[in-house]
């Protein structure tokens, strides 16, 4: 349990990675790929996406048949067969005490983490070619560019910070710094360069505070639950995030710059805010190995 912390700051830079890569492909695929004939397949930049996202499940998909296995079973050595991981017996009082406060403020972090990232994208890739006038392909360079310098940014702080703070005080202090940059991204009717430079640096500074966010909230989600609820605790973070990565999108086609920096500023202040009330709430389980 010592590691979780580290282990998923390290898994929240993976992720961050994808949410790079992802829009430096659409810039590559707009500029290179205007139309490609196989047969009777065409692939240009509307299509293409598609079939690369399709490989990539596929991958995705063999993937975890080859490189994964259940922690719950344990090969027993000469015989060949499976047999259940011997775990705590429930129903002691210990066993069964569940932190409710805690788990339910963790699963509304899940939902805000993948909301607001889900919101950036869709709604600067609108911001950017509706307001400032930008091609798709510039976009999606320009929301790589923002997204691979958070990356780097949220791997240095995370190794800085994992193993010295406790994961709530990282959620209290990430939920500040991302109130002050959602407040950069508000219009302050300056020209264009100072529009773009300060929506970009509060950006910045948003999404790297999220990332470090997200990381210390999954650690916690670990180990805030009996071993036994484990697995049903990863089920409801996939729930979350999942409810909050359709809620993202379709935020961000309904809402100008305002509605974007005050809906950002305000999911980080409810973050502050819950940290703050349930600070003593945040700590690992008794029983949590």
């Amino acid at each position: 349990m010592n590691h979780r912390s580290k282990v998923m700051m390290v898994m929240s830079a993976t992720l961050g990675a994808g949410y790079a890569i992802g829009p430096l492909l659409a810039f590559f695929i707009g500029v290179f790929c205007k139309e490609l004939h196989i047969d009777n397949l065409v692939l240009d930049q509307n299509s293409l996406p598609g079939w690369l996202m399709a490989g990539f499940f596929f991958v995705y998909i063999l993937a975890q048949h080859f490189l994964f296995e259940d922690p719950r079973l344990l090969f027993v050595e000469g015989e060949g067969a499976a047999s259940e991981e011997v775990l705590p017996k429930a129903g002691s009082p210990k066993e069964e005490k569940i932190n409710l406060p805690a788990m339910t403020f963790l699963l509304f972090l899940q939902v805000i983490s993948a909301l607001m990232l889900g919101l950036f994208e869709v709604f600067t890739s609108i911001h950017c070619s509706r307001t400032w006038g930008w091609t798709e392909e510039f976009t999606g360079l320009y929301i790589a560019a923002v997204m691979g310098g958070n990356l780097i940014v949220s791997v240095l702080a995370s190794l800085k910070v994992s193993g010295h703070f406790s994961d709530r005080s990282i959620i209290f202090y990430a939920s500040g710094l991302g109130i002050a940059g959602a407040a950069l991204s508000f219009d302050f009717a300056s020209g264009r360069p100072a529009t773009v430079a300060l929506f970009t640096l509060g950006s910045f500074v948003h999404l790297s505070s999220l990332s470090v966010l997200r990381a210390s909230a999954n650690a916690l989600c670990s180990k805030i639950v009996p071993n036994r609820l484990q697995n049903t605790m990863a089920t409801a973070v996939m729930v979350t995030l999942t409810l909050g990565r359709a809620l993202g999108p379709v935020l961000a086609a309904v809402v100008n710059v305002t509605g974007y920096a005050s809906i950002v500023m305000s999911l980080m202040a409810a973050s502050l805010g819950g940290t703050t009330m349930t600070y003593a709430h945040l700590k690992a389980h008794e029983t949590a190995v």
